[in-house]
């Protein structure tokens, strides 16, 4: 993890000045390459960069979906929630954010509770149904920043034929509730994914094609 002083110059910046976070990371990227680095069943890779001293739990990570990512198993359980509100930085690339609320004139879809056997994601289906419809569809490019709040169902879609990456604020509730991810009616009972750590000589070429990225679009 960064050390406790850079995360609150990070956290700084990103809540006072998101201009500045580019050069900022760039200017971490061998302590970024010495975080923790694991798979997610949404095909990108996560970098924790650790937690932000203070009384509130604010978590910082990277997230990277590398050029020709591919979903293992989970393109079927797209639309989530989180138990934390989200502020998230594109570095680099595009994301395309689908917002949905619940409705009975939406479609029907099986809802499930996210839980966590060690770093790996196990869903277990709740009873009965749930109906949502889409109320949003936003584009945000390198240089911008979105928010979600907690609770907020929503899917991100992101070109695979581009490397992108994400730097993202998460700030947890004081009680926090297990996330909910939708799936077909049809879906089975329960999913298990590996959310495995990164070797870590994929990690550092994951990595570092991010910041060979970073500094050949905006050179400083």
């Amino acid at each position: 993890m960064l050390e406790a002083n850079t995360l609150i110059e990070l956290d700084r910046a990103f809540r006072d000045d998101p201009g500045k976070l580019r050069d900022l990371v760039i200017a971490l990227q061998y302590q970024i390459q010495a975080c923790v680095v694991r798979y997610h069943p949404y095909g990108f890779t996560v970098v924790t960069l650790g937690t932000v001293p203070g009384r509130r739990r604010i978590v910082y990570r990277l997230h990277i979906w590398p050029t020709g990512f591919a979903l293992p198993g989970s393109a079927e359980l797209m639309i989530h929630d989180h138990v934390y509100d989200i502020q998230s930085h594109i570095l680099i690339g595009q994301v395309v954010q689908h917002e949905y609320v619940e409705s009975e004139l939406g479609a029907e879809f099986a809802s499930y509770r996210g839980l966590y056997d060690g770093p790996h994601s196990v869903l277990e289906r709740k009873p009965g149904t749930v109906r949502v419809v889409e109320t949003a569809v936003s584009t945000f490019d390198a240089g911008h920043t979105y928010t979600l709040p907690a609770g907020a169902l929503h899917m991100a879609d992101v070109d695979p034929s581009n490397l992108t990456a994400t730097i993202l604020r998460t700030e947890y509730r004081e009680k926090e509730d297990d996330p909910v991810i939708l799936a077909p009616i049809d879906a089975p009972p329960s999913y298990r994914f590996e959310r495995d750590l990164v070797a870590d000589d994929v990690g550092v070429t994951t990595i570092s094609a991010l910041f060979r990225e970073l500094t050949s679009a905006h050179p400083t």
